[in-house]
């Protein structure tokens, strides 16, 4: 059997190395939790940014929609007149032209600004 002064140190040993596997492990804990609270940092940085970007070419997307549209009303209101002189056919032509078109302008624009706001609700980040 041995001595109460040969198994010292051999529990001292084990109680040593238990210390230190715990040390270890609350390290590779505590360096797992920051690596997630970083991760989750990054990735909610990422909506925010994806969001602003989204709506920002949307916002430029509709401008342009409603620019290209001006235009194009400009076009028709300035085709009658000169189309007046000879072309009362065309003209009535033109003007139907220019309903259906203003139709479909205030149509794309009001799918657009729905598809945006569905845009904006579903990608909002999760509370």
């Amino acid at each position: 059997m041995a001595k109460p002064s040969e198994t010292l140190p051999a529990t001292e040993a084990v109680d040593e190395a238990i210390r230190t596997l715990s040390e270890a492990s609350s390290a590779s804990a505590a360096s797992a939790q920051r690596a997630l609270a970083n991760s989750r940092s990054v990735v909610s940085d990422v909506i925010a940014v994806n969001r602003q970007l989204l709506h920002t070419w949307s916002t430029g997307l509709e401008a342009t929609f409603k620019a290209g549209f001006e235009v194009q009303s400009a076009f028709f209101a300035a085709t009658p007149p000169i189309l007046e002189s000879g072309f009362s056919a065309t003209k009535s032509l033109v003007e139907a032209w220019k309903g259906v078109a203003d139709q479909q302008h205030a149509g794309i624009l009001k799918g657009w600004q729905r598809t945006t706001q569905v845009f904006d609700k579903g990608a909002a980040p999760p509370a």
